[in-house]
């Protein structure tokens, strides 16, 4: 068997004051959106627009999609009436927002009536995470990065 060739890497800065790494060229273009689910449609896109201040940058009848900075967030309304789609909200996400300091954000976000699932905790590879609650109770997170 052969050993495969190594593939080039180049350098890329990342936004969040980590320090420069080198990634191998991907397959696929960066994450242009990732999808939020809603049942209280109407309350989850006033969160998104007037409380966390996203841009709006579509609205229809179902979903809107907010700029976010390199990926956008799209918000789809799912219909109450279909028992398999209700396991899509209420649940961890995995969508992380970054902020230049999560004990800050947090504070801020509270003060704009924003619920919390618990403080910012300092994670052992040195950055500080805090999870939140949109309307419909999915689980979104703050992360900061350690500086330096």
């Amino acid at each position: 068997m052969k050993a495969k060739k190594a593939k080039k890497t180049k350098s890329k800065k990342d936004p969040g004051s980590r320090s420069e790494a080198a990634l191998p060229e991907a397959l696929l273009g960066p994450v242009a959106a990732v999808r939020v689910f809603s049942q209280r449609f109407d309350e989850a896109l006033s969160f998104y627009r007037d409380t966390l201040n996203f841009a709006l940058l579509h609205e229809g009848e179902s979903v809107a999609v907010f700029g976010t900075g390199n990926c956008d967030l799209v918000l789809e309304h799912l219909d109450l009436g279909d028992l398999e789609v209700r396991s899509l909200t209420g649940r961890f996400v995995g969508v992380s927002f970054l902020v230049p300091d999560a004990f800050q954000a947090y504070e801020r976000l509270q003060q704009l009536g924003v619920r919390f699932e618990d403080l910012p905790v300092r994670q052992d590879w040195g950055g500080t995470t805090a999870h939140f609650f949109d309307p419909d109770g999915n689980i979104l997170t703050l992360v900061s990065y350690p500086k330096g």
